[in-house]
């Protein structure tokens, strides 16, 4: 018995570490997760753009030319070539705000690839639990020929002395066949599985078949661990950004400038100046930036409580729906011992001709059914927990 334990915990084990390095390819290999590198890339190289002033502007003028002739000449001394360099200074504090933005936007994008990750992870999850289904199920529906096949071993000894009829190995042959297409169909959806599961990847790996053993429940630690938690926090910091942004859009910008202008037998001459913007219209035009940054905060930490609240709901949620199919096992477990008891009294009697071959098909097939469901039970489990996991 304790070699038995043992054996269990090392194969749940073996499991554990194929499904974790199957998790650990996907990330690193899953082509959809892979863009999320370049969008973060890109939002990084925004937030320098901002920092950095914005070209100069070079301007060539003529300057109060007759309309004689297009050029300045001596008989008007007023015209001129001139040639200038103009160059925009948004506010220092205003760069760093918008560039302040642009990184937590990247990352927003950081916490939308943890998300869609942990999705990810989920399907590859099921995907998995699905496979070892199929593949225990093949496994089993094989032993059930094997069954099958000492039934009607038995049956054609009984036959060869007139204790049998031919209908029952005639029903034992079709029977085979028709396990025998169940198999063939668990081997397509395997197979069909496997390509799924390939494509989550990121590229081909050989898959391991291990025992489907039951996950349990996991315990719920901190909400705002949550990929969908971290994900409202993200896009709240960002707006958070942006308010500060729009309260600093009236402060002043300032563009400084330069000019050169040539006279034809005049001295040239030189200008420098300086403008800046004036907020006079800030109650009719910034005062409401800062306002729809505002209301779009308040809504985005409302978002962030529902999310709170639909997370914790979700979890315990799929808890209660785990303990219920849990006790469902459990049923159908004691069932399947029944059933076995009752094969091997059936058994004994049909060798006595105490019984009919359809009795003890028909508890056969009961016996099938329940191992099967049993199997689809710890799938389901898994899967639940899997749900649980993707949440937390």
């Amino acid at each position: 018995m304790k070699l038995l334990v043992l054996f269990l915990i090392f194969a749940g084990f073996l499991h554990a570490s194929q499904l974790e390095e199957l998790i650990k390819i996907t990330k690193e290999n899953n082509i959809f997760l892979k863009s999320f590198e370049n969008r973060v890339k890109s939002k990084l190289y925004k937030s320098e753009f901002f920092l950095s002033l914005p070209n100069p502007e070079i301007k060539f003028i003529l300057r109060n030319f007759d309309t004689d002739e297009f050029f300045p000449r001596k008989e008007n001394p007023m015209g001129s070539y001139t040639v200038g360099i103009a160059q925009k200074y948004p506010l220092f504090k205003k760069r760093i705000l918008s560039s302040e933005i642009l990184k937590a936007e990247a990352e927003r994008e950081r916490a939308l690839k943890n998300l869609y990750a942990e999705r990810i992870i989920l399907q590859l999850k099921e995907k998995y639990y699905e496979l070892l289904f199929e593949w225990e199920r093949e496994k089993y529906l094989r032993k059930v020929l094997g069954e099958i096949k000492k039934l009607k071993e038995i049956t054609e000894e009984k036959y060869s002395y007139g204790k049998a009829l031919l209908s029952d190995i005639l029903l034992l042959k079709a029977e085979s066949l028709k396990i025998e297409t169940r198999i063939k169909r668990a081997v397509a959806k395997r197979k069909r599985l496997e390509k799924d599961i390939h494509y989550l990847l990121g590229k081909e790996v050989k898959l391991n078949y291990e025992p489907l053993n039951l996950k349990r429940f996991p315990s719920v630690g901190n909400i705002e661990e949550s990929p969908y938690v971290a994900l409202k926090v993200a896009e709240a910091e960002v707006l958070k950004k942006k308010l500060k942004r729009a309260k600093v859009e009236h402060l002043p910008d300032f563009k400084f400038f330069a000019e050169y202008s040539t006279r034809p037998q005049l001295p040239d001459l030189f200008s420098v100046g300086l403008a800046l913007s004036i907020p006079l219209y800030y109650k009719k035009r910034e005062r409401f930036l800062v306002l729809e940054a505002s209301e779009m905060l308040r809504a985005k930490l409302t978002e962030l409580r529902d999310t709170k609240l639909r997370v914790r709901e979700s979890v315990e949620g799929l808890r209660e729906e785990y303990e219920l199919l849990e006790k469902a096992l459990h049923k159908v477990e004691e069932e399947i011992e029944v059933k076995k008891k009752e094969i091997e009294a059936l058994l004994l009697a049909y060798q006595y001709d105490r019984t009919d071959i359809r009795e003890v098909l028909r508890a056969y097939r009961i016996l099938w059914s329940l191992e099967i469901e049993r199997y689809s039970l710890i799938a389901q489990l898994n899967k639940i927990v899997a749900k649980a996991e993707e949440l937390l």
